[in-house]
C-alpha cells in the first residue's frame, strides 16, 4: 500500500524526466539545424579544399554531439515509460 504523498512523488519524478526531455529535444533541434547550416556552406564551399575539410570536420563533430543528445533522450524516455 502506498504511503500519502508517495504518488506526488513519482508524478514529481516523471514531471522532472518530461523536462529534461523537453529539454534535450530542443537540443537535438538545435543541433540538427547546426549540421544543416553547416551542409550548406559545404555546397556553397566545395572549391577551397582547405576550408571543405574543415567543415567536414565540424559536422563530424555535430553530428557526434547530436548521437549524444539522441543517447541521453533514449535513456530518459525509457525511465519516464518505467
Amino acid at each position: 500500500m502506498e504511503k500519502p504523498g508517495q504518488n506526488k512523488v513519482k508524478d514529481k519524478g516523471k514531471y522532472h524526466l518530461s523536462r529534461q526531455i523537453k529539454k534535450l529535444e530542443n537540443k537535438i533541434e538545435k543541433q540538427e539545424i547546426v549540421i544543416q547550416e553547416i551542409e550548406k556552406e559545404i555546397l556553397q564551399n566545395t572549391t577551397d579544399f582547405a576550408n571543405l575539410q574543415l567543415l567536414e570536420m565540424k559536422r563530424s563533430q555535430a553530428e557526434l554531439i547530436l548521437n549524444e543528445y539522441y543517447s541521453e533522450w533514449e535513456i530518459q524516455s525509457e525511465k519516464a515509460t518505467d
